[in-house]
């Protein structure tokens, strides 16, 4: 969550009254309909118990952009879209998505937004690799691999952490249950902000 370096909101306690001040007024940038920071969004507003406006942007770093150009008020994109503005001054980190507090190199440490709403879910977003369901085995065994491998270089941590991101390297059925794991709660995200018309339940989608 990060709005303009001089905006008046300090933190997300902040924020939430702003929003409540003036319902569906505060402006909120996001890759669109389906993004992460929309996901984002829909669970916060049921968490906060906040209504806002949206306005969609074409990809993730087009609204961080706007945000720091006064389009809009805040933005809850991706900490490797917000990094740069971060450290340059141009951006103020509220929070994070995550459970655990996230370090951005050369901004410092910035908080869960679960401590401000403490009925947020943990939401985070991954970034991986897919292929055919019926890719022969011995093709899958070499890009898993060479995914393993990848993930180890020093360079792929080093600009993970430079970038606020963090490294992860799982491949096989701990990929796929990961995936099942995160489209089950974006269901129920949608599901109780009331964006979705069919409940998760009644097309048996446990929720995580």
């Amino acid at each position: 969550v990060a709005v303009k370096a001089d905006s008046p909101y300090k933190t997300v306690e902040d924020l939430v009254a702003a929003m409540k001040a003036r319902p569906g007024a505060v402006t909120v940038a996001t890759a669109g309909v389906g993004s992460s920071g929309y996901y984002f969004m829909e669970q916060f507003k049921v968490a906060a118990g906040v209504t806002y406006r949206h306005v969609p942007y074409a990809g993730g770093a087009p609204a961080v952009v706007a945000v720091a150009a006064g389009e809009a008020e805040m933005v809850p994109q991706l900490s490797i879209e917000a990094a740069e503005l971060l450290r340059s001054g141009k951006l103020r980190a509220l929070a994070v998505s995550t459970k655990e507090p996230l370090t951005i190199e050369g901004y410092g440490t910035i908080p869960s937004v679960i401590k401000a709403v403490p009925k947020f879910e943990d939401y985070g977003s991954y970034f991986g690799l897919f292929a055919p369901k019926d890719l022969p085995k011995n093709v899958l065994a070499a890009y898993e691999e060479a995914f393993q491998k990848a993930a180890a270089l020093k360079a792929v941590k080093d600009y993970a952490t430079t970038k606020g991101g963090i490294a992860v390297a799982i491949s096989g059925s701990q990929a796929d249950e990961l995936v099942e794991r995160l489209a089950r709660k974006e269901a129920w995200i949608m599901f109780e902000a009331g964006q979705a018309v069919k409940n998760p339940a009644d097309l048996k989608i446990q929720k995580p």
